[in-house]
């Protein structure tokens, strides 16, 4: 059996402004591009707020998660997804510590 195509769902969070602009910028900017990535119109949650854990580790998160179509495999989506993270200036430097965008 042929796979035809893939339902991926990519879920976004940031709580530190980026080169994009300010949290709610960045997600927004990040989305356009990730909706590049599907071969049909996606769904879109709401964005949404949840607190930094540790509790007291910074701003809270905007997140929010979208799902796409796409004829890509996994490991090509998620390259894609770590490019987009670059372009916004994403430093993975500690676990749990503040991003400009996390993919």
């Amino acid at each position: 059996m042929e796979i035809l195509g893939y339902k991926m769902l990519i879920a976004f969070g940031s709580n530190e402004n980026s080169v994009q602009g300010d949290v709610r910028e960045t997600l927004e900017w990040a989305a356009k591009r990730v909706v590049a990535l599907s071969l049909s119109l996606p769904s879109c949650s709401r964005l949404y707020a949840t607190p930094a854990f540790p509790a007291g580790a910074g701003p809270d998160f905007v997140n929010a998660v979208m799902q796409i179509d796409t004829d890509q495999p996994p490991q090509a989506i998620l390259s894609a997804l770590h490019a987009i993270e670059q372009d916004a200036h994403r430093v993975r430097g500690q676990r749990w510590g503040q991003r400009t965008l996390d993919l």
